[in-house]
């Protein structure tokens, strides 16, 4: 045994060692004779002696009779009545109930959680859906059936394992035969009973070649799923070296999607955890991770993260096709899924259709790192995601991060007002603003959370100002310039909504401090490239404080 691992060790080194311009056909020998090496470990486990196997009494009906109740939703259960000043909070999520339901169990708890409870996301019975139907047709296969498998991916820390308990419970309810493994222990669920033994065992370990068999398998990191005739169901991280052999079986590929802020603050309304202003700041550093916002330890959580934030090289991510593949390269130093969001938003769930930043925290930490001097990388990383149309990712906050860089930086940017013509078919045109360009002295922008009131803004005139929480309800940025209050929208679509009433409330509050005017400013990649509707350009040309322009950065 110590032989074959050394034999193990050997394959990995030249796995490691291969450089990516190497044949093929080598990698693929290599490839085939670690997994020779893997099969012939397993079968010498198979010889071992079996060890004991344990009766669980009732555990089976515990699960197989437990009924999920929705989780009743309001938005107050946001905010605890301490709290009602975080209004901006309450206005940066979506306010529709998540669909949540809870599962509690009556006298155990549920497999891979340390809770009687088992939050149920509302993805989890299209996901069981899908699995069930493809069980179904693997069933009804000859009896030479070849190896099944679905491989059940996303972002660490989001709930793939919790919800192989909800697939066990629906699965005991059409009475399959289920075996679940989780790192410590083997649990075999039939005919009522449910029986255990160590991970390490061997006499439940033979029902994996049974193919009537539905195996549900916690993945262990850095090792691929079993190799086995059970119709298997594995959750996995999106790293390809973990399963790109697997993949040459029959297998189908179902990705999770990411948990919303609801998901986790119905949550926290029935297995209270955390205070609300608690709550609410893991949510705002970390994303929607229940891993991570619920730990028991989150000094370690923010260590690491604080760790992946700072060897994370941006380049290299879009360089190596992460943002398109939504998997992690071979080569995956410096990358990481707790820093980027991967999720599939499609009905099919059969592929990633986004990749996002964990949060507004650590997108604006990863993009301090590039300082003016690295100013032009970042440029042009903006510049080939917005023109690579098989990016899962678009780059709203480089962009945003990009321009109030520039604009800071004390650069002279040319701005143009929109108009429609009045003859013929009406089209959007552009000619130069009464003030060609705006330009103020070099200096370094000032984050905030949120945008701070206008007599705030006074007090730091020529400064701009911007937010970083990405859902702010009018813009990104601000300054006070030449008497005027400057907003800044940046956008990298093709059109955007803007909120009257909030911007009337900017014009009230500019008056009353004495500021001559507000002005509110596109900043777009392209400015033939984006539309102003009729309805914005005449809300903006009617008697008021407001003035519109329409900003275009040039390099």
């Amino acid at each position: 045994m110590e032989a074959l691992e050394n034999d193990f060790k050997e394959l990995k080194e030249k796995l490691k060692q291969q450089p990516n311009n190497k044949d093929f056909l080598e990698k693929e020998k290599l490839l085939l004779g670690l997994q020779k090496a893997m099969q012939e470990k397993e079968n010498l486990l198979l010889k071992k002696e079996p060890t004991e196997v344990t009766i669980l009494p009732g555990f089976y009906e515990n699960i197989r009779d437990c009924k999920p109740k929705p989780i009743p939703w309001k938005n107050s259960m946001m905010l605890s009545d301490d709290l009602q000043d975080l209004e901006a909070e309450l206005n940066a999520f979506p306010s529709e109930d998540p669909g949540v339901s809870v599962a509690t169990l009556q006298e155990n708890k549920w497999l891979c959680v340390d809770s009687k409870h088992l939050f149920i996301r509302s993805c989890y019975p299209k996901l069981w859906a899908k699995m069930d139907s493809l069980y179904q047709n693997y069933l009804q296969q000859a009896k030479d059936r070849r190896k099944f498998s679905v491989l059940l991916l996303g972002n660490p820390g989001i709930g793939k394992t919790v919800s192989m308990n909800y697939f066990l419970m629906q699965a005991l309810k059409k009475n399959y035969p289920v075996l679940f493994e989780t790192r410590r222990e083997r649990f075999f669920f039939h005919d009522g009973i449910a029986e255990m033994e160590s991970i390490e065992g061997s006499t439940l370990r033979k029902l994996r070649n049974d193919p009537r068999v539905l195996l549900l398998h916690d993945h262990q990191q850095n090792q691929p799923p079993p190799f086995c005739k059970a119709f298997t169901i594995a959750a996995m991280l999106p790293d390809s070296s973990n399963y790109s052999e697997y993949r040459k079986d029959t297998c189908s590929q179902l990705w999770m999607p990411l948990p919303s802020h609801h998901d986790l603050i119905a949550m926290n309304s029935v297995e209270p955890k955390l205070e609300t202003q608690e709550l609410l700041d893991r949510l705002d550093l970390f994303g929607p991770i229940p891993r991570y916002v619920f730990s028991d330890e989150p000094d370690v959580m923010r260590q690491l993260l604080e760790s992946r934030i700072s060897s994370f090289d941006y380049e290299k991510c879009r360089r190596l096709g992460m943002l398109t593949s939504g998997e992690l390269p071979k080569s995956h130093d410096g990358l990481s899924w707790t820093v980027l969001h991967v999720s599939s938003e499609s009905e099919e769930l059969q592929h990633p259709t986004k990749i996002s930043w964990a949060s507004d925290h650590v997108m604006v930490q990863v993009l301090e790192k590039h300082t003016r001097t690295k100013m032009l990388d970042l440029e042009s990383s903006i510049a080939a995601l917005l023109g690579d149309k098989t990016s899962l990712h678009q780059p709203d906050g480089e962009f945003q991060h990009w321009s109030c860089q520039r604009i800071a930086s004390g650069c002279k940017i040319p701005t143009f007002v929109p108009f429609y013509n009045t003859d013929g078919i009406k089209t959007q045109s552009l000619r130069p603003c009464p003030q060609p360009s705006i330009q103020l002295e070099p200096h370094n922008m000032v984050p905030s959370r949120t945008l701070p009131a206008v007599k705030d803004m006074v007090r730091r005139k020529g400064k701009l100002i911007y937010a970083t929480i990405v859902n702010e309800p009018l813009c990104d940025a601000a300054v006070i310039t030449n008497n005027s209050l400057v907003l800044f929208q940046m956008i990298i679509g093709e059109n955007h909504t803007v909120k009257e009433r909030t911007f009337k409330s900017y014009c009230n509050k500019a008056k009353e401090h004495g500021l001559a005017c507000v002005r509110f400013v596109f900043v777009v990649p392209h400015k033939n490239q984006f539309l102003v509707s009729e309805d914005q350009v005449t809300f903006f040309q009617r008697p008021s404080l407001a003035l519109m322009y329409l900003w275009k950065l040039q390099s």
